[in-house]
């Protein structure tokens, strides 16, 4: 049937039946739309879900790169604080002797001044 006839055929109908054609018509133009729709949201929910578990791993390594990192931060630190703990003991060991050692030497140099040594 060319379109030529098939506009003929219509144009013998009611305005009833072309009405109802119509509303089929469009009914299922737009039960396609929505199924068409229906396929690409699972599509991209099926990527979002792939984003996810991707992003999932990535995060849970880098939270275990950082709890390593802050366990070789935790030692750095306590062995600082060590050195630091025992070049201080041996700052106050230093000055007791360097006290020490001026406080001979001011007598030391009073004694040649007085002319008591020698």
């Amino acid at each position: 049937m060319t379109p030529i006839e098939a506009a003929q055929k219509a144009s013998q109908l009611s305005d009833r039946v072309l009405f109802i054609a119509v509303i089929v018509m469009l009914s299922g133009a737009i039960l396609w739309i929505a199924r068409y729709f229906l396929k690409m949201h699972e599509a991209l929910s099926a990527k979002l879900d792939t984003a996810e578990d991707k992003f999932e791993k990535v995060l849970v390594q880098m939270v275990k790169d950082g709890q390593e990192a802050q366990k070789t931060i935790a030692v750095c630190v306590s062995r600082n604080t060590e050195c630091i703990d025992n070049n201080t003991h041996l700052n106050v060991e230093s000055a007791k002797i360097m006290s020490e050692t001026s406080y001979l030497l001011k007598e030391c140099r009073e004694r040649i001044n007085s002319g008591k040594c020698g």
